[in-house]
């Protein structure tokens, strides 16, 4: 267990590095921006406290509730595939129906004005804008892993995997690239999607899958249509 928390700590760390790398590159090739906006690298510097305080909760606080929550984890040293994909899945999509409806929630007028709209600020995302969002949105939108933690008991593989990949797939979403040599992964929201949502405020609330937002009638195209 305490490995599992120290591993995790670390590699939340080299995810922020390796993206603060990424943003410097990206802010000099342009070639594949979704916006023509350069604002995200204009106003940068001046969202980076904020930044860097998130960064400070998520490497804090996540592995603190891990270890909280460590008697709903399996520690069995062996590896499973097949546990770990029925667990792996469930989670999955527990998680990205519960950020869904929490975004939609600070969509409310009240909450937006007071919370969600920090993050609205960068209407042309960069790849560090996963973590310019007010602290309170930051804390509550990554509470669907933990009620997952809860609710499946999974093993610390699984845990690992989801969070790692949910941190990696927050930045891609932000990136404001439209990468073509990238594969598209069915179901799966890709930056451009994301980037619908901050340039048009509404619409578009699902985070890793858009089957939410199909679902519940909330998909937008480029063109601020409705997708059902």
């Amino acid at each position: 267990m305490d490995d599992l928390i120290i591993i995790i700590f670390f590699t939340h760390v080299g995810v922020f590095l390796f993206n603060y790398l990424l943003f410097n590159i990206f802010s000099k090739v342009k070639k594949h921006k979704i916006q023509s906006s350069n604002d995200s690298s204009s106003y940068f510097y001046e969202r980076y406290p904020l930044i860097l305080f998130n960064f400070c909760i998520l490497s804090i606080v996540g592995p603190l509730g891990i270890f909280h929550l460590h008697e709903y984890l399996e520690t069995d040293d062996s590896f499973d595939i097949s546990i770990f994909l029925k667990q792996f899945f469930p989670i999955f999509l527990l998680d990205d129906l519960y950020f869904h409806f929490i975004h939609r929630l600070l969509h409310v007028r009240f909450f937006y004005k007071h919370i969600h709209c920090i993050h609205h600020r960068a209407r042309s995302p960069n790849i560090m804008d996963y973590l310019y969002v007010h602290p309170l949105e930051w804390i509550f939108g990554g509470l669907g892993i933990f009620i997952g933690i809860i609710l499946f008991r999974p093993s610390i593989y699984t845990t690992f995997v989801i969070t790692i990949l949910r941190n990696l797939h927050e930045s891609y979403l932000h990136c404001g690239y439209d990468f073509k040599f990238l594969p598209s992964i069915p179901l799966i929201c890709s930056a451009r999607y994301h980037d619908n949502h901050h340039s048009r405020v509404v619409g578009n609330y699902s985070n890793a899958t858009y089957i939410w937002d199909y679902v519940f009638g909330t998909r937008i195209d480029e063109r601020y249509n409705l997708i059902f």
